[in-house]
């Protein structure tokens, strides 16, 4: 067994992997991520579904990649009266909420220009968090039914696609939020009390676990409370776990019922623990789990992010502040992710 950084999408071109459906796996048992199992595999040309990495309760990589938001509860509760935790709960965790947030909390205490290190911001983030908001808002660029991986123009409009691009653009334009900040310089001014927001992925809690800032991670803002839930993207830096054809000799009996065992077993020890580390040691707010479950609920594995690489120009229109999503999403569709997703599906079929 082992572990491949960016594996989301392997076509196993070594042909050293197993076929995860050549083995007899349980997947109705507790501790897969069918997130990832439903939307990744995927059946080449001649209708044979494969899958060659996987991901399940006990890859802690895959918790601490997920894309968040991380926010210095101090600060929110000094400056806000509303529970951030009913906020959530409720499904009121939206980018207007967010906005609305980050309008108000900015302090200029110079020039009339915003420096980090100096003045207070609503959000500070890199400009790869938008990954995170893109797949939280709803917007979708490729699909998955029964195996059958598709892209279209219709599927990237959907979901008020446009609309949430605008608002995403809205909030980064706030003169509270700099979004091409550097990662270290972002955690600094978190525990420094300088930003109510830093746009990291989940670990940072653990980074954080000796600072004396009192911090929560919220999940990606909804683009509205009509979705049926909170989604998160995973970083592409997440690694994936692959099934070597010399396991066990080759026994698939005995590679099945370890793995079958195994991760039934993470899901009642290693996810558990996961949870009350994160959302009980390392956060100091009694309700502080709601909020690491509600991150953990549903992730997003869409070829549009890795390995189709939409995400980063839809980012990067997000930044510059000029929406034009809807033409590009034609030739995303056609020429950009239609061919990748092709030329996967080849791929799968040759090996």
């Amino acid at each position: 067994f082992g572990s491949i950084q960016t594996g989301m999408f392997m076509t196993n071109t070594s042909g050293l992997y197993y076929n995860l459906y050549d083995l007899d796996l349980d997947f109705t048992l507790d501790g897969w991520n069918m997130d990832y199992i439903n939307q990744v595999s995927c059946k080449d040309n001649n209708g044979v579904l494969k899958l060659y990495s996987f991901d399940a309760d006990f890859n802690l990589v895959g918790y601490r990649s997920i894309w968040t938001l991380c926010m210095n509860l101090d600060l929110y509760n000094q400056n806000f009266t509303e529970s951030i935790f009913d906020i959530v709960a409720n499904k009121q965790w939206t980018l207007d909420k967010m906005i609305e947030l980050c309008s108000v909390f900015k302090d200029n205490t110079g020039d009339q220009e915003m420096k980090v290190g100096e003045d207070t911001y609503g959000l500070l983030t890199t400009t790869h968090n938008a990954f995170g908001m893109i797949a939280a808002a709803g917007i979708r660029l490729s699909q998955n039914v029964d195996g059958v991986i598709t892209t279209n123009v219709d599927l990237m409009k959907a979901n008020n696609a446009i609309d949430a691009v605008d608002k995403m653009i809205e909030l980064y334009q706030l003169d509270g939020v700099k979004a091409d900040n550097g990662y270290t310089s972002n955690q600094t001014e978190l525990e420094n009390g300088r930003t109510l927001f830093i746009g990291e992925v989940f670990d940072i809690l653990e980074r954080m676990k000796d600072s004396e800032v009192n911090a929560v991670c919220l999940p990606e803002p909804l683009f509205s409370s009509e979705q049926d839930g909170y989604y998160s993207n995973v970083n592409t830096k997440d690694s994936l776990w692959v099934v070597s054809k010399n396991a066990c000799n080759g026994n698939i009996d005995a590679i099945s019922d370890f793995l079958n065992v195994f991760v039934y077993h993470s899901n009642k020890i290693v996810l558990p623990a996961f949870i009350a580390t994160y959302g009980g040691i390392y956060c100091q707010d009694q309700r502080a789990t709601e909020l690491v479950e509600a991150v953990m609920s549903h992730r997003v594995y869409d070829m549009g992010y890795h390995p189709g690489g939409i995400y980063g120009l839809i980012s990067t229109i997000v930044t510059e502040g000029n929406n034009n999503y809807s033409t590009a999403a034609t030739k995303w569709a056609n020429r950009t992710l239609g061919p990748v997703i092709s030329d996967f599906v080849t791929k799968l079929t040759q090996n």
